[in-house]
């Protein structure tokens, strides 16, 4: 039970409406309780829809006692989900409700200031994303160059990589950012349509078997897709039941959308997808912003596994 008055006070936006954020967050519930003033201060604003935005102003009833706003977050990165934001069925406020708060403050002459420098992965692992989508303006702080890849890992990842590829020379391969490609072939579910990829699932599996268990550090597969991710989720299940791995010593599976805000030692991304001819064969990642995410989570190692006719598409051409 709360018993004394906060100074900070941590929740969602939806739940700042609430007696116990009023009792105790703000003192009273009248408003004659004095009052040093409020700052909201909110995280991942570009994903949050503006009304939510405005609830800490509108629903408190506090609006004399709010002193600033202010809203952290990456236009690069995915902006608030509008159902029905496409052409069918068409909706005409789409466009409006999806422009988050954050994002309308970026456009405006309002005070913003630009974060330059990443904290979070190796150099290797940020170099194409800073240099593809926030066109180089972002560089490494030194302790950077010291995140390492968790011992147990990078020695079953290296027994990996000489057993299904003997003739590489580990002299010479980069275990912080490495490409797997398997040549598998995409599906879709006949009932939800979403894609999935049967090979890239059995090739991972052998991997993650390698490197069991996840213990002292955090690996996280990600994928675009939700069938993709239920192939994973059973296959751990079944590799849990063989192996008497507790599952919570298992990677967690992720879409990439689900992992905006997140970060792992170790990310492995499967892209599922296996051609680039046409736009439509990208699917969900013709979004940036979400291959965006998808590169940014890992801080030591980042595993792609794909297809490499992805490299070699006609859409590759403007990279």
């Amino acid at each position: 039970m709360v018993r004394h008055l906060s100074k900070i006070l941590l929740c969602t936006s939806q739940v700042v409406d609430t007696d116990i954020v009023r009792k105790y967050g703000l003192g009273t519930q009248n408003d004659v309780t004095p009052s040093r003033g409020i700052v909201v201060i909110a995280d991942e604003g570009g994903q949050c829809l503006e009304t939510e935005a405005w609830i800490p102003v509108a629903a408190l009833g506090r609006a004399h006692d709010i002193k600033g706003i202010i809203r952290f977050g990456d236009r690069f990165q995915l902006g608030p989900v509008v159902m029905n934001s496409g052409d069918e069925p068409f909706n005409e406020f789409a466009s409006q409700i999806s422009r988050s708060l954050f994002d309308r403050i970026l456009r405006s002459t309002e005070t913003k200031v630009s974060m330059n420098i990443q904290q979070r992965m190796r150099p290797e692992l940020w170099e194409f994303p800073n240099r593809y989508t926030y066109e180089g303006k972002r560089r490494n702080a030194t302790s950077t160059h010291g995140i390492a890849i968790p011992p147990t890992f990078l020695n079953g990842l290296k027994e990996w990589i000489l057993m299904h590829y003997p003739e590489q020379d580990m002299n010479r391969v980069n275990c912080h950012l490495l490409g797997i490609s398997i040549n598998g072939t995409m599906a879709r579910d006949e009932r939800t349509m979403s894609r999935y990829n049967v090979a890239n699932v059995t090739t991972v599996m052998t991997l993650i078997e390698r490197i069991l268990p996840v213990d002292g550090y955090t690996f996280t597969l990600l994928v675009p897709y939700l069938g993709q991710k239920s192939l994973y989720i059973e296959a751990l299940q079944r590799l849990s039941q063989r192996t008497g791995v507790a599952f919570e010593h298992l990677p967690k599976v992720l879409t990439i959308d689900a992992a905006q805000g997140h970060e792992a030692d170790v990310v492995l991304v499967d892209w599922t997808v296996t051609n680039s001819e046409r736009r439509s064969d990208l699917g969900f990642l013709q979004e940036n912003r979400r291959v965006n995410l998808g590169l940014t989570r890992a801080k030591g190692c980042l595993l792609s596994v794909g297809n490499e006719d992805i490299a070699s598409g006609k859409l590759s051409n403007h990279l």
